[in-house]
């Protein structure tokens, strides 16, 4: 994402946007998850094609691939919010709605916890879910119908 100019400044400014500076940095963060899930997949394919269905394979291969998919999922979700405004709104790309803002935040935060336990049931046979781990928490769901009219341009 490059430097956002002086005129996308002032027009985030007059929407009430905000630099969208610490999500981009949780999106070049997350892209761990693509070799980890891709490592994961291949271990369950594997398994299929030695016969072994998915509700025989040990346990913490089983977590190790949950876990990677939750972290997929979430850092999918906070990244097609972030290209969504960006493609309706490319005059202020780099800032996002507030609303937006702590959308994308609530799932991005999140990555890295779910990347850690993926790694951790990858290494570790014995390794077990934190109690307090599930059910996942999903970031409150805010209503876009709150983003203001962007119609209007400066």
């Amino acid at each position: 994402m490059d430097t956002p100019g002086v005129w996308a400044r002032v027009r985030a400014f007059t929407r009430g946007e905000r630099d969208a500076h610490t999500l981009y940095a949780y999106r070049r963060a997350g892209t761990q998850i693509h070799p980890m899930l891709d490592a994961a997949e291949r271990r369950r394919f594997e398994l299929l094609v030695s016969g072994t269905g998915p509700f025989a394979v040990k346990r913490h291969v089983g977590l190790e691939l949950a876990f990677a998919w939750n972290a997929f999922a979430l850092q999918t979700l906070g990244d097609k919010m972030l290209e969504a405004d960006e493609a309706a709104n490319p005059g202020t790309a780099g800032f996002v709605p507030p609303v937006a803002f702590d959308q994308v935040q609530g799932y991005d935060e999140q990555v890295q916890r779910w990347l850690g336990f993926a790694s951790q049931a990858a290494d570790d046979p014995e390794f077990d879910v934190p109690a307090s781990t599930l059910p996942a928490t999903l970031p409150r769901w805010s209503r876009w119908s709150r983003v203001p009219d962007r119609t209007w341009t400066p």
